[in-house]
């Protein structure tokens, strides 16, 4: 019964949620259109496009996926990294 009335509240509150995203009619605008002109209009300059110009918050998403590749790699080579060299210069790991 417990089992149920978990699937049936977090089933209703994925409706709810997808209702509402659909239900704004207005785009969220991204970080360079609330934050960089916010602040680039008070000092009296108009903000420039970025280099790589993505729309919305395509270039967080971008360094999302870096930043997991990169801790991808940290952690396989992990123990390269941090493991004690001797004097012949080979591990003394395993």
């Amino acid at each position: 019964m417990k089992k149920a009335v978990f699937i049936l509240a977090c089933s209703l509150l994925l409706c709810l949620s997808v209702a509402l995203a659909y239900a704004a009619e207005e785009k969220w605008p991204g970080v360079d259109d609330t934050v960089v002109g916010k602040y680039a209009s008070e000092h009296g300059r108009s903000a420039k496009p970025g280099i790589i110009d993505l729309e919305g918050d395509a270039l967080l998403f971008a360094f999302l996926i870096a930043g997991v590749a990169g801790g991808f790699t940290m952690g396989y080579y992990y123990r390269d990294f941090t493991a004690k060299r001797g004097a012949e210069g080979k591990t003394n790991a395993g």
